[in-house]
């Protein structure tokens, strides 16, 4: 059975859904935009009105959320320009900076992976795209939880020439 159902947007694309901070999120794209409507658990049938996070989103491209235990949001995503870029969001999804990773690159709308390891380093990793039928290759690059400090610049992980689409996918083991 179901508690609640309706419509998040109508003409939103890329629907992902996370528990942040007390709260369900679900988090689309129209146009440009980068929004999310909020649910309490104790109300589920009362959504909020929608919130534009970033307004610089490459249409019809990927992206991913990872939250910190110090109830901090991350996102990593295809800006306008091709820019790989993140941003970190504060409890009151305020925010609070944003960094560009990669510049000018055409990334793969399927492959983007944002999580956060057990010493709150963020890590992104992205798929760059066919490249004009050259191949694309898998990179990856780790900040500090407040995006200062950049501790592993962009890398390549792998090049495969040809290789039209790479789908990230990323999983932090602990240890």
């Amino acid at each position: 059975f179901y508690v609640a159902k309706g419509e998040v947007s109508a003409t939103g694309t890329r629907p992902l859904v996370i528990a942040f901070n007390g709260n369900i999120l679900i988090f689309f794209v129209e146009a440009a935009n980068l929004r999310f409507k909020s649910i309490s658990p104790s109300t589920p049938t009362t959504l909020s009105s929608a919130t534009t996070l970033k307004a610089d989103f490459q249409a019809g491209y990927a992206y991913d959320v990872a939250v910190d235990a110090a109830v901090r949001l991350f996102v990593g995503y295809s800006a306008t320009g091709d820019d790989v870029k993140l941003f970190v969001c504060d409890s009151s999804m305020a925010v609070t900076a944003t960094v560009t990773v990669q510049t000018g690159v055409a990334q793969d709308p399927a492959g983007y992976a944002v999580c956060v390891d057990s010493s709150n380093r963020v890590w992104i990793a992205w798929a760059d795209g066919d490249q004009g039928g050259a191949g694309g290759s898998v990179r990856y690059a780790v900040y500090s939880s407040t995006l200062v400090a950049v501790l592993a610049v962009t890398t390549v992980v792998s090049a495969a020439a040809g290789l039209p689409y790479v789908e990230v996918c990323m999983i932090m083991i602990n240890s």
